[in-house]
């Protein structure tokens, strides 16, 4: 630095010399310093800075020497006794450092600095240089497996700007390469054999000009990066911390994502688990560890449909262009489906899904028909658009209402559409119950009688446990409902009508909290009490 400099820029707060148009004139790198403010935060720990600072060439200025004793009081000495060009800084702390904190910072901050970095402490001397993927990249056998291993693979960044390498955990097996199977060798393998340990993996690394910015300490898997940003990064925070998504998300960066899709497209092309009729299967695991939503959702056969007893395996795209899906459910797996020319996943197929597909599939859906096939499953009908009959409470829970006539039942549990841990629910539009409840759900937003949104909403969570689960807590729900009919001056038709626990059923269930069981029998909705024996079948 010269006088000027130190002047106009060192020394003045909020100032960098090197966002001046005169720096990227006589300079071609990124510098790290940004905002101005990056020195100051030596005064944190110290009331004694020197600097000996050299720049040829500098209208003679020669060397240069300061004393500061904060970020206001200094001392210019016009002539300093440094003859090379370049900066010394000594800085006093006001407290003593541990043996070896000082290497330990250093270490964890100049994880690829091009340049070795010395560190002399305490009369210790260590030389830090740039991390390598040879680090991290290994093969091991998987003792319970014979002729399997773990993989550590490394993949090149291979864009402008950014070094570094993005890292996959892989099993190779005989059936072909996996990158699907970090979570059971995390936390399943190590308890199958006294001499499996849970096999080593990367942790996240962002850095700016080889300064490490971002760390994330635990292994995630199977993707992450360790990469170093040679260029511009937007949206870098006073803190240094840059935006880029949660630890195991993958980069949110559209530079770094587009280096994964690369990497997946070459893999899906290679390894046998990808082709064939399971092949769905397999992408499915990879959609919820490698997070690329624009990525799988133009990837061919990713999900398996039948229409007129025909598999077909179909992209997210080509199926969100479908004006009508039909789900199946029930009935038993191996027995064939007829009497639909729809085209319709079953619930094994469902269950499959990762429930970010699951979430694309039936966003914006809606459940327009139920109905009875004569294979002995029941067939919903899912179309887009607006719902015609949909109850969303207060907690954004979606429920379909459709028309179940004949049948004593509020409603009952089918396959989940979200990523949520319950159940879809329909509940029976033509039950006395339900049409109270949508009276209720019209008249709540104006807080009359002492029903306003909060008393919906719980009203709304004491229904999903029976309803998910044949009635279980059913009484917690009655005995609500019995305070609300007695509430002072509630109208007769805003009192809620006397259910009991046979309403409820939960058609996944043979026996158990349920007391009865729903099914399809001969084209039509079937309800058997299980403590009687007695079947009614629906007209």
């Amino acid at each position: 630095m010269d006088k000027e400099i130190i002047q106009r820029y060192f020394l003045q707060i909020g100032r960098s010399y090197y966002t001046t148009d005169e720096f990227r004139r006589t300079f071609r790198f990124i510098p790290t310093s940004r905002f101005g403010l990056g020195f100051l935060s030596v005064f944190a720990v110290s009331d004694y800075v020197s600097i000996e600072t050299y720049k040829p060439g500098s209208s003679g200025d020669g060397a240069l020497c300061l004393t500061l004793t904060g970020p206001r009081s200094y001392l210019l000495i016009e002539r300093g006794r440094r003859t090379n060009s370049g900066t010394k800084i000594e800085v006093i702390l006001r407290e003593p450092m541990k043996s070896g904190a000082m290497t330990d910072l250093v270490k964890g901050w100049c994880k690829r600095v091009e340049f070795p970095v010395v560190v002399t402490e305490l009369g210790t001397e260590a030389t830090i240089v740039a991390e390598r993927s040879e680090e991290f990249v290994y093969e091991i056998p998987i003792v319970t497996e014979t002729r399997s291993r773990f993989a550590v693979r490394s993949f090149p960044v291979n864009r402008p700007g950014i070094e570094g390498d993005l890292y996959i955990f892989s099993v190779f097996r005989e059936k072909g390469e996996s990158w699907a199977d970090w979570l059971w060798a995390k936390h399943r393998y190590p308890k199958e054999h006294p001499e499996a340990i849970e096999p080593k993996f990367p942790s996240r690394l962002v850095c700016i000009n080889g300064i490490s910015v971002s760390t994330d300490y635990w292994p995630f898997g199977p993707m992450v990066e360790r990469i170093d940003y040679r260029r511009e990064v937007e949206h870098l925070n006073l803190s240094r911390q840059p935006f880029w998504g949660r630890p195991g998300s993958g980069s949110r960066d559209p530079v770094i994502s587009s280096r994964w899709e690369e990497i997946l497209k070459s893999h899906l092309a290679e390894t046998p688990l990808a082709r064939g009729e399971e092949c769905w299967i397999y992408k499915q695991r990879l959609v919820a560890l490698f997070p690329l939503p624009g990525f799988w959702d133009e990837q061919p056969e990713m999900v398996r449909l039948y229409q007129e007893g025909i598999k077909r395996l179909m992209s997210l795209n080509e199926i969100k262009q479908e004006s009508l899906i039909t789900t199946i459910i029930w009935g038993e797996k191996r027995r064939p489906i007829y009497d639909t020319d729809k085209l319709f996943l079953t619930e094994y197929d469902i269950e499959k899904l990762s429930d970010e597909y699951r979430v694309a599939i039936f966003d914006g859906r809606w459940v327009d028909n139920v109905r009875c096939l004569k294979s002995g499953h029941l067939a919903i009908d899912w179309s887009l658009g607006k719902a015609e009959y949909r109850l969303e409470t207060i907690k954004n829970k979606k429920i379909d209402i459709v028309c179940l006539p004949d049948l004593p039942i509020i409603g009952f549990p089918i396959h989940k559409i979200t990523d949520a841990v319950y159940r879809h629910l329909l509940l029976n539009k033509d039950h006395p119950f339900i049409k109270w409840l949508l009276e209720v759900y019209n008249i709540y937003d104006e807080v009359k009688y002492d029903i306003g949104p909060q008393q919906f909403d719980t009203l709304t969570d004491l229904l999903f446990t029976p309803l998910h689960h044949g009635g279980h807590e059913f009484e917690q729900l009655e005995k609500y409902l019995n305070e609300w009919r007695n509430l002072p001056g509630m109208p007769e038709d805003l009192k809620p009508p006397h259910i009991n626990k046979n309403m409820f059923c939960d058609p996944s269930r043979a026996t158990g909290i349920s007391n009865s069981k729903l099914w399809c029998n001969r084209g039509k909705l079937s309800m058997r009490l299980d403590k009687n024996w007695q079947y009614v079948i629906a007209k």
